[in-house]
C-alpha cells in the first residue's frame, strides 16, 4: 500500500530545485543552522556522476532522501557506495518512508553491482541506530569512525 502512495526518484542536473528542498529536510532534522551554499556549487554538485541524489515525495511533496557518494576502489572492478545522509520530514516519520527509501536505493546499487555500501551514525543518536538495525536487520557496529584535524 506504502509504494502506491509515493515516488522514489535519483535526482537529476535539472533538479535543483527537489536538491534544495531536501537540503532544507536536511538542515530542519540534523538541527544544522549553517546556510546552503550558492545555487552554481549546488548545480554543479548534481552533475558529478559519483554523486546521487534520491527524494522520496508523496503527493508531489518531498518528504525526505538520501546523498551516495560513489566511490572506485582499487582492489576491485566494483565500486562502493557511501550514504552520507538520509532524512525524512518529522510528520513522516516512523511510518515507513524510511524504509522503504534506503531499501529501494539499496536494491539500485546491488542491480549496479556495487561491492557494498556504508553509512554511519553517530554511536549516542538512538534513533538512527535502531532504525538502521531494523531496517538492514544487523546490530553489529563494524566500524568506528575517529575525526582527524
Amino acid at each position: 500500500m506504502l509504494q502506491n502512495l509515493i515516488s522514489i526518484v535519483e535526482l537529476q542536473p535539472a533538479d535543483l530545485v527537489l536538491f534544495k528542498q531536501l537540503l532544507s529536510i536536511f538542515l530542519k532534522e540534523f538541527e544544522h543552522d549553517s546556510h546552503l551554499p550558492e545555487d552554481d556549487y549546488l548545480q554543479a554538485l548534481l552533475e558529478k556522476p559519483d554523486f546521487r541524489v534520491y527524494t522520496i515525495t508523496k503527493d508531489d511533496e518531498v518528504i525526505g532522501g538520501l546523498t551516495l557518494f560513489v566511490l572506485d576502489q582499487y582492489y576491485q572492478a566494483r565500486p562502493i557506495g557511501y550514504i552520507y545522509d538520509i532524512a525524512i520530514s518529522q510528520a513522516f516519520q516512523r511510518k515507513g518512508f524510511g524504509k522503504t527509501l534506503l531499501n529501494h536505493v539499496l536494491q539500485i546499487c546491488k542491480g549496479q553491482g556495487f561491492e557494498d555500501v556504508f553509512l554511519q551514525a553517530e554511536q549516542d543518536d538512538r534513533q538512527a541506530l535502531s532504525f538502521y538495525q531494523s531496517t538492514l536487520n544487523h546490530d553489529e557496529l563494524l566500524a568506528s569512525q575517529f575525526l582527524g584535524a
